[in-house]
């Protein structure tokens, strides 16, 4: 008479399957983990990156622009727009384009645009500049053709924008000491105020964007 199989598991058997799951599963939450820690680091690099290909190409637009005098109250001697700092950002004319590859000259405006929190988003906005000098007096709005916009940043962390130049009656405490005895106050940077400072000969932009922090400075020297 044949023996029938038996139909259960031995508690030795029932050990070494729950050995080897709990084996399976170590494995898998760590390797898990590994790929999750690359993945945080690729990202980390990426936004670093960024941020250095946009204060490069920034640098070298800059590197590029066409103002005479930055200082001019409206237009240089040739008829181009000038150079504007404000607490939004920096607009200036340039002869390197991101958004119009042929135009051989476009106005650039890094524009900071607040959001709620504190955070903000950087807009790059171009517009191909096609008249000049007098025809350009005459009717500046045709100056442009077109506009192209781009988002550069969204929801950095925080973005501070300061202007270089002498104080202002809102500096608190800004040049105080340099006054004593009649001398003028020193030039430094400073936060944009609602009182207008008599010249802004530089802005520095500090982002922080995703745990990566730049500084991006810019001052109007008189170029080409």
């Amino acid at each position: 008479m044949r023996r029938t199989a038996r139909g259960g598991f031995t508690l030795l058997e029932v050990v070494l399957a729950i050995a080897v799951l709990v084996a399976v599963a170590s494995l898998g939450a760590a390797l898990w983990t590994q790929a999750g820690d690359a993945s945080l680091g690729a990202q980390q690099r990426e936004r670093g990156l960024k941020l250095q290909r946009i204060g490069t190409f920034l640098r070298d637009q800059w590197s590029q622009r066409r103002v005479l005098d930055p200082l001019a109250d409206d237009e240089d001697e040739a008829g181009l727009p000038r150079i504007v700092f404000s607490e939004t950002g920096v607009t200036f004319p340039t002869a390197k384009a991101m958004l119009f590859g042929d135009a051989p000259l476009v106005e650039a405006r890094y524009e900071v645009r607040r959001r709620s929190g504190g955070r903000a988003d950087l807009w790059y906005i171009e517009s191909p500049i096609t008249r000049f000098g007098s025809d350009a007096a005459l009717e500046s709005r045709d100056r442009f053709e077109a506009e192209r916009r781009e988002v550069l940043l969204l929801a950095a962390g925080s973005f501070e924008v300061e202007r270089y130049g002498p104080p202002v009656a809102d500096d608190e405490d800004a040049g105080r000491d340099e006054t004593e005895g009649g001398a003028e106050p020193r030039p430094g940077w400073f936060a944009f105020t609602d009182a207008e400072a008599e010249r802004n000969d530089g802005i520095r932009l500090t982002v922080r964007y995703s745990g990566e922090e730049a500084v991006w400075v810019l001052v109007a020297r008189p170029s080409r």
